[in-house]
């Protein structure tokens, strides 16, 4: 598991999302979380985003840069982003709301 915060096109926060990995590059999420933003860092962390606060606040609490840990390190960056085709949940039941974020490599 693992918490994904989106970015604009403008490089500002725009929201968060849960997943999980798949695969050491591939990691799963909704797509309705993937739809509209242009990047993610996924943390790997359990204390992420503490400080986040939930308003328009420049300071979201989250870090700026991957922290550094024992098994190497506890975020990614992406800006491969997709959404399979989700469109606001029009064509429910089959919504196609599935998100893959695919992590930049190291």
């Amino acid at each position: 598991m693992g918490l994904v915060v989106f970015y604009d096109e403008e490089g500002e926060f725009s929201h968060r999302c849960s997943g999980s990995l798949l695969t050491p590059i591939v990691f799963l999420t909704a797509g309705h979380c993937t739809d509209g933003a242009t990047t993610a860092r996924v943390y790997f962390q359990q204390d992420a985003g503490a400080r986040f606060d939930g308003t328009s606040d420049p300071v979201t609490g989250y870090p700026d840069t991957c922290a550094a840990g024992t098994l190497g390190s506890l975020c990614a960056t992406s800006d491969e982003l997709y959404n399979y085709g989700f469109d606001d949940f029009a064509g429910f039941p089959d919504t196609k709301d599935a998100g893959l974020v695919i992590l930049d490599q190291r």
